[in-house]
């Protein structure tokens, strides 16, 4: 068997400490067992069977390799909790400033209401004089920033309830009685009448606004009577039809 001084001896590439401390051991190993095979032999003993330094050598580059499996392992999991810790917040990390937002919604509001009441008038028997109801108070409201448009108009004119061919005109006139809000009020279309004797049984009158807000509009109703002798006997009604839409 050759002998192998320590000059012969290649080391083993170990990256990292482990590797490092496995390099100096197999020297020292190496060496011892030479040194133990060559003293047996000089001293006639029985031979022994050792392990050639290639095989130590070889079994060391094993454990190295291992040791670098165990040191990528290491930086492998190293890196997973930094990012975990980093996901949870907790990797030194702490905020000097924060905020919060509260929000209030404001649903589209848009509504009008006519009175409850349906008024009753009397004609007194005699003459062609006209008659009037009293002012009826329309609640109109609308919170959209453009304000809303508000048409009362008639249905038809005034009809006799059982005997529908027999008719008389009717006049409607508009006013802003109140107002609430930031809205300004207007009465663009103040009276209008039928003319059912040319087919129109259509009255329109009109107010608008601006802004958010509400308002009560007041609207009066007139019978226009014709010729007082030529009235059946009866009742001659009409029926206003409002409707509010915003602009």
């Amino acid at each position: 068997m050759p002998k192998i001084s320590p000059k012969t001896i290649q080391p083993i590439d170990v990256a990292g400490e482990a590797g490092g401390n496995l390099h100096h051991s197999g020297y020292f190993i190496v060496c011892f067992w030479h040194l133990l095979f060559t003293e047996l032999g000089c001293h006639g003993e029985k031979a022994v069977r050792f392990p050639s330094p290639e095989s130590v050598f070889l079994t060391l580059d094993r454990f190295a390799t291992k040791a670098r499996v165990l040191n990528l392992q290491r930086t492998i999991l190293g890196l997973i909790a930094a990012c975990g810790l980093l996901s949870t917040g907790y990797f030194g990390y702490s905020a000097t400033t924060g905020n919060q937002t509260f929000q209030v919604m404001v649903p589209s509001q848009i509504s009008i209401v006519a009175p409850a009441a349906s008024p009753v008038q009397t004609y007194s028997g005699t003459g062609d004089a006209n008659i009037g109801f009293a002012r009826q108070d329309w609640s109109v409201k609308c919170n959209s920033v453009n304000g809303a448009t508000v048409i009362l108009q008639t249905a038809t004119c005034f009809q006799h309830t059982s005997t529908s061919m027999m008719k008389r005109d009717g006049r409607l006139a508009l006013r802003v009685n109140s107002t609430s809000g930031p809205a300004n009020w207007a009465v663009t279309r103040a009276t209008d009448r039928t003319w059912y004797s040319t087919g129109d049984e259509d009255a329109v009158v009109q107010a608008v606004s601006n802004k958010a807000g509400e308002a009560q509009l007041g609207l009066s109703v007139t019978f226009l009577t014709g010729i007082g002798a030529d009235l059946e006997e009866g009742d001659y009604a009409l029926t206003i039809v409002g409707t509010i839409t915003a602009n």
